[in-house]
């Protein structure tokens, strides 16, 4: 299996137990663990760092971890890379139900609410609130999976970048002034932010906790499975909230079996401690040994008030320190010095940028910086030295006293995405000692700064890093930095060092590939028969572009990006993301239609994982280019708009009445359809893959447009992809209509121990019925809701008479209905009402929805290839 930081898993088991209907209103249930995860998977779909096409392998993962464990509950919410797409799963003995809506800010549920901005306090709230009042148990745990952004403050990330609004106070280091690299964050769709996206706060989360606390115990472990996610300043609000806190404060890696795998066993372990650890060593031992340096710790959030109390003393003391003048330029070389010897975790995002933990890194490992500050002011101010000291040793001792970080796993290695890799060293070399080690807990000491065009710049944080609530851009401090025991604190220390001193700031946040494969041995993508192929082509024409994409072994991600140019000029482009490709060779087609519209010789240009996704044996045929000539006019040849003529989902007859029209202005009149109709067929080596296979060629010449009949009486029962050519005096089509149906004829014949697979594309909050009726025999009916392919979500096996019914579906996307049968028989298959298709004019596409149904590859061969099943 391939390493990356996201990677997937594609075992998945099949598990046949019965399921229950959706969940329209939960009841009290009783559970000793309640296992509750929020999946913040709503990335940009053109991202490399999306996280939605790992939801299916997560919630499988989960769901499996379930099986035969009946005093676990999961409960899954999912928000999704799109609109109307946040749903709540529950899950438990491997069965999953769906929510029919969300629960609103009250914690009811809200049948007409279908999205979440999940990094609201308040939505957040209401969600666990709903979830601890609906499933009591002994123990709770919450997962936090999402993109992080380090010590986000308690704004919309839009207003990062507002350098036109004023400054109120002088003491601030100033707005970010240059933009760089921004990757994707928590939640990107929101319908209220300009913006369109946002991240996490510490306090949102606090908030989100607070008004689920009075329901039910303290959670015993809050995971937050985020990148840099392990800092006091993010982690001390969370505190009340949970026992026991496992984060990282640096990158952490992700393979979406990960959650599922650290479910499993986790109600065996008797207290959150030892369920904390055992999180923590699943997640460790999952993750590849090379490549992925890493540091996971476990926080008693007990001590971390006690931790903020001694560190607020060591802080005012600095900070009287350099209010002297006298004291002043010798206390900022004492903290300069302690941040230079201190374990550093990434924060140099901005150009030039690099990967190593080292200055300019302005995040500090506080337990290393506090053993720093203890030298260095161990002559110049012993106060300061003491308490250093006492922060150190609240954080880490052998003495065994208690401590803050209680358990930690540390992996010292050449991160994959570094094109020239340093080590990242978390241990240091006394393997008995602690001060040389990284705790696992990091504090914002930005004390350098970049050089940048002979500037001192700043990271954005440093901005929004003070206790004053009366900043209008800031009325929600981090809780960290207020003031409690002394007037002065960490933040103030900040401020001041920096007085007097021009900086300013950027704006960065972490940006990666998605991943590069590093098993061995490598695969490789290449790339070939770059289309069209036809080279009488004319402006106006309509053109997809298409490659054959060759690949020596299976790939979990990569990507494609065709480019064309006209003199010098990018006058088109589209960039596919591309998952779950099998080894071998596919054509991958452009998800836009190219229109030229100026006569000339084009350069088309396709780059293949252009986003270094796969570490490749070989790196260099990455790229195809060519030439094609557009002339100024050529006959246009025929496109062609086909739908059912009732536009419905489900057919019943063996005749399918076809609306086959011409795209207006697409050359002289078809004198000629020809029609594909393929079905699909279990691939034996993956059974998740469903292969297309040609059943029938059909030719109507001379076609009466719009009305076309089609037989389909040769056809399996099941789901049938009709690509639909015209033919003109101006050639073939350059590429196909496309319908999707179903076809059941009345009564369907199906042999023993076969199944019958069809598919249907619904929207949400939609009423809809299967009914199956056997007649000879006794066949069974199951049905998978979107994104899940282990157990049905409903089925029904009775004698004579099935039925599943979805009052309303919870969720739009593709529903897979299965007809199975242990004998051979005969039955009638219906649905109440018969859908309408969703699109009426669809075009080929490289994406695969799950479980995976593949694309038919268009072709068209010369005319006496054809045979002709239908001739009229």
């Amino acid at each position: 299996m391939g390493t990356r930081l996201l990677r997937c898993c594609l075992l998945i088991g099949l598990l046949l137990s019965a399921m229950l209907p959706p969940i329209v209103e939960a009841t009290p249930k009783a559970a000793p663990l309640v296992a509750i995860y929020i999946l913040a998977y709503d990335n940009r779909l053109d991202s490399t760092m999306n996280l939605t096409p790992y939801y299916d392998a997560t919630l499988t993962s989960i769901t499996n971890a379930t099986v035969g464990q009946p005093d676990l509950t999961a409960i899954v919410l999912a928000d999704l890379a799109g609109m109307n797409d946040t749903h709540v799963r529950v899950v438990q003995n491997g069965n999953v139900n769906t929510l029919i809506g969300l629960p609103d800010i009250d914690g009811i549920i809200d049948s007409n609410l279908k999205e979440y901005d999940v990094t609201d306090g308040r939505t957040l709230g209401g969600f666990l609130l709903w979830a601890k009042s609906s499933y009591t148990g002994q123990n709770y745990t919450l997962s936090y999976i999402g993109h992080g952004v380090p010590i986000m403050p308690d704004i919309e990330i839009s207003n990062l970048s507002q350098p036109e609004r004023p400054v109120s106070s002088v003491n601030l280091p100033p707005l970010p002034t240059r933009i760089g690299a921004n990757a994707d964050v928590t939640d990107h769709t929101l319908t209220t932010s300009i913006s369109g996206y946002n991240a996490l706060s510490p306090n949102d989360l606090a908030l989100a906790l607070a008004i689920a606390a009075p329901i039910g115990p303290r959670l015993a472990v809050l995971d937050v499975l985020m990148c840099f996610s392990g800092s006091i300043e993010a982690l001390y609000p969370l505190a009340p909230y949970a026992e026991y806190l496992t984060a990282s404060p640096n990158y952490a890696f992700f393979d979406p079996t990960m959650p599922g795998n650290a479910l499993l066993g986790l109600n065996s372990n008797p207290n959150p401690l030892q369920m904390a650890r055992h999180i923590l060593d699943s997640y460790h031992n999952q993750l590849p040994s090379s490549d992925h340096p890493r540091i996971l710790s476990v926080i008693d959030a007990d001590q971390l008030n006690n931790l903020k109390t001694t560190w607020d003393s060591a802080s005012n003391a600095i900070y009287t320190n350099l209010l002297n003048p006298s004291q002043r330029e010798v206390t900022r070389t004492a903290l300069f010095n302690a941040y230079l010897e201190s374990r550093k975790y990434d924060l140099t995002y901005c150009e030039p940028s690099d990967w190593e933990l080292n200055a300019p890194d302005g995040l500090v490992d506080l337990r290393s910086f506090a053993h720093g500050l203890s030298q260095s002011f161990a002559n110049l101010n012993p106060q300061v030295a003491s308490f250093a000291a006492q922060t150190r040793d609240r954080i880490r001792n052998n003495s065994g006293n208690p401590m803050v970080v209680v358990y930690r796993l540390a992996d010292n290695d050449f991160p994959w995405f570094d094109p020239t890799p340093t080590q990242w060293i978390f241990d240091g070399l006394n393997p008995l000692g602690l001060d040389d080690d990284a705790a696992g807990l990091s504090l914002y000491a930005d004390l350098q700064g970049l050089s940048v065009a002979g500037a001192t710049e700043l990271s954005w944080q440093a901005h929004w890093y003070h206790d004053d609530d009366t900043q209008p851009d800031n009325p929600h401090p981090l809780a960290f930095l207020a003031d409690v025991t002394h007037r002065n604190g960490w933040d103030e220390v900040f401020q001041e060092y920096w007085r007097d001193i021009e900086v300013q700031t950027a704006l960065c946040t972490p940006s990666l590939p998605a991943a590069r494969d590093q098993s061995t041995p490598r695969a490789d993508i290449s790339l070939s028969q770059f289309n069209p192929a036809d080279s009488n082509l004319a402006v106006n024409e309509s053109i997809r572009l298409s490659v054959m994409l060759n690949v020596t072994r299976a790939v979990q991600r990569s990507d494609l990006c065709f480019e064309v140019v006209l003199n010098g000029t990018v006058v088109f482009t589209d960039s596919l993301m591309l998952t779950k490709l099998e080894a071998g060779s596919q054509r991958i087609y452009a998800q836009k239609i190219w229109q030229p519209t100026t006569a000339g010789v084009y350069s088309l240009r396709v780059v293949g994982d252009g986003g270094q996704h796969v570490q490749e044996s070989n790196e260099n045929n990455n790229v195809l280019t060519r030439s094609l000539n557009i002339a100024p006019t050529v006959p246009r040849r025929p496109m062609l708009i086909v739908k059912t003529s009732n536009n419905l989902q489900l057919s019943n007859s063996p005749t399918v009445t076809l609306n086959v029209q011409q795209q207006a202005g697409s050359g002289t009149p078809v004198s000629r359809v020809i029609i594909q109709a393929y079905q699909y067929q279990g691939n034996a080596a993956n059974p998740r893959l469903q292969t297309p296979v040609l059943r029938a060629t059909t030719t109507i010449n001379q076609p009466t447009l719009p009305t076309v009949q089609l037989s389909v009486a040769g056809l399996d029962p099941g789901a049938v992809v009709l690509y639909v050519w015209g033919y003109s005096s101006n050639g073939y089509s350059l590429i196909p209509a496309i319908v999707r149906l179903n076809y059941a004829p009345l009564p369907a014949t199906i042999s023993q121990n076969q199944k019958h697979i069809y598919r249907f594309s619904l929207k949400r909050d939609q009423a809809q019925a299967f009914r199956l009726q056997s007649q000879f025999g006794n066949s069974n009916l199951h049905a998978w809701e979107p994104y899940i392919w282990t157990a049905p979500t409903q089925q029904s096996t009775s004698l004579g008479l099935d039925q599943i019914s979805y009052n309303p579906t919870p969720l739009a996307g593709e529903y897979i209905v299965q007809v199975s049968s242990s004998e051979a028989g005969r039955y009638l298959f219906t649905a109440i009402p018969n859908p309408p298709a969703g699109r009426n004019f669809e075009t080929i596409t490289s994406k695969q929805p799950r479980p995976i149904f593949e694309e038919p590859i268009p072709f068209l061969p010369i005319d006496q290839l054809f045979i002709p099943i239908v001739q009229r």
